[in-house]
């Protein structure tokens, strides 16, 4: 299970600049201090160029705000000793991963949307850099899809095989075998 918590961040409500926050009770980010707004504003009562929210009264600028939303999702990481982390490996492994993903699916009844992939270097117990390929629920909080490749993960490297030896032939992966809409994002590697 991933959870990632969120930074804190500065913003100035004037021209909506926004820096990192080290600490709730910390000073004011330097960056904020004196700064200059993001656009030129069309009309401005300032003449030396600083943004109206720099103003004494500090009404403009927000501390200690939250961006985004928190997450909790589930995620199954598998490292195969076969791949290393070579631009060839990480082509391999994402397409086994989208296979697993489509076996796992398919097992399941559900979706493969419903279930993301994604690859990343790792670092075996042993020291040694491989590819891990990760499946992860792509519903907030998680769905439990993902874990429950854990424990029939022979039965779904095998049926990720069968997947993967297209039934049209294609060489880079097609809708037949693996190819969905959300994977165009992740070719690059």
């Amino acid at each position: 299970m991933i959870s990632r918590s969120l930074s804190l961040r500065a913003i100035c409500i004037a021209c909506g600049r926004a820096e990192v926050e080290i600490e709730e009770a910390g000073p004011l980010p330097a960056p904020m201090q004196a700064h200059r707004p993001l656009q030129r504003p069309k009309d401005t009562t300032r003449r030396d160029g600083l943004c109206p929210g720099n103003e004494a009264t500090g009404l403009l600028i927000r501390r200690n705000v939250r961006f985004g939303a928190e997450m909790t999702i589930d995620v199954f990481e598998v490292q195969l000793n076969a791949l290393g982390t070579s631009m060839e490996d990480r082509h391999i492994g994402l397409a086994i991963a989208a296979a697993l993903r489509e076996a796992l699916s398919a097992r399941l009844a559900v979706e493969a949307t419903e279930i993301g992939v994604g690859i990343a270097p790792a670092r075996r117990e042993d020291g040694v850099q491989r590819l891990g390929l990760f499946l992860y629920d792509t519903a907030s909080g998680g769905a439990g899809f993902a874990v429950a490749a854990q424990s029939e993960i022979v039965e779904l490297l095998s049926q990720a095989a069968r997947r993967l030896d297209c039934p049209t032939a294609c060489t880079h992966g097609c809708p037949d075998c693996i190819l969905r809409r959300d994977l165009q994002f992740d070719m690059r590697h």
